[in-house]
């Protein structure tokens, strides 16, 4: 579904967005592309979890202050998608 280029290039997005909330609509736009949307539910968390993974490793004291805030703001955002998908496939599964 998603290379680890694309996975780059979507971190690279996100930390160089001006504001938390570009943050969130790249996040957004990302999960909307049809790549994303047609992949079944574990590659999908497999995508998620790799760039939780990702944002995981950047260190504070590495970025500035708009980049570390784009980060936590990316982390959450990422754990808010699990849990709507993690919720929609235990729905489906009922």
């Amino acid at each position: 579904m998603r290379s680890t280029n694309k996975r780059a290039q979507l971190l690279d997005n996100l930390l160089s967005a001006p504001s938390t909330e570009q943050v969130m609509a790249g996040i957004d736009t990302s999960i909307r592309e049809p790549d994303f949307e047609s992949a079944d539910y574990y590659e999908q968390i497999l995508f998620v979890n790799k760039m939780m993974f990702d944002l995981s490793q950047i260190s504070p004291l590495e970025k500035n202050v708009q980049e570390w805030a784009n980060v936590k703001i990316a982390r959450m955002h990422f754990y808010r998608i699990k849990c709507r998908l993690e919720a929609a496939r235990e729905k489906h599964c009922l």
